[in-house]
């Protein structure tokens, strides 16, 4: 049987017992600190692959199989669903709702990444040098260009960055990611280091917070 949810995508109704195992994963997700996000389209994900195991006909976690989870993979439209199956099947065998693991029957895949667009390292140079940095915003729009030429940081992740995130004597940044709340580790390269101690000692508001703050009162974070 299909359900429709309110937001009009079509999703799969599931035996009591799959619904149950799934929305233990969905506890399971948000106990670690998993985004909204992330949990929404786990959900969408392990939904189609239960259906399909119900399909084949398992009812709960208790009669999930190799074969059944094997024929239920070959059904997902797409294979990009498969590194979430794994995961969800690990959970089902750590939490002690599957006999065992069963993940390791899951082709391995590796989702295809888009090519980005880039600038080239002439066109970086040129933006690079059209920075004023003979005012007090000009240096901090320095240090903050060179963290997402030179080491490749995301712009969310330089917004929020705090003074615990440099290590100046080992020349590191560490830091918690926005996006995906894991640990990043990344070298401050010397012109990057330059940069930056530049805005801190000399252009930085004396305030408490993040490294970078707007240069005028209420100095909020830089947007």
């Amino acid at each position: 049987m299909i359900s429709k949810k309110k937001s009009g995508a079509f999703a799969p109704t599931l035996p009591p017992g799959l619904e149950k195992l799934l929305g233990d994963y969905q506890q399971h997700c948000r106990k670690n600190c998993l985004r909204e996000g992330s949990i929404e389209l786990y959900e969408k994900e392990c939904r189609w692959f239960l259906y399909n195991l119900a399909d084949c006909g398992c009812a709960d976690a208790a009669q999930i199989t190799a074969s059944r989870v094997v024929t239920a993979c070959l059904m997902l439209t797409s294979k990009s669903y498969l590194s979430t199956m794994r995961t969800f099947l690990r959970y089902c065998a750590d939490s002690g709702q599957t006999d065992r693991d069963y993940s390791y029957v899951i082709p391995p895949y590796k989702r295809p990444q888009p090519m980005p667009s880039v600038y080239s390292e002439d066109e970086i140079r040129q933006i690079e040098m059209a920075i004023d940095r003979g005012n007090p915003v000009g240096k901090r729009d320095y240090a903050i260009v060179l963290l997402a030429t030179r080491i490749g940081l995301r712009l969310e992740d330089i917004r929020t960055i705090s003074f615990d995130a440099l290590d100046f004597e080992r020349n590191i940044i560490h830091l918690i990611q926005e996006k995906t709340l894991t640990g990043l580790e990344l070298p401050i390269v010397p012109e990057l280091k330059a940069a930056l101690l530049d805005y801190i000692q000399n252009s930085r508001p004396d305030i408490k917070g993040a490294v970078f703050r707007n240069s005028f009162p209420p100095y909020l974070k830089a947007a």
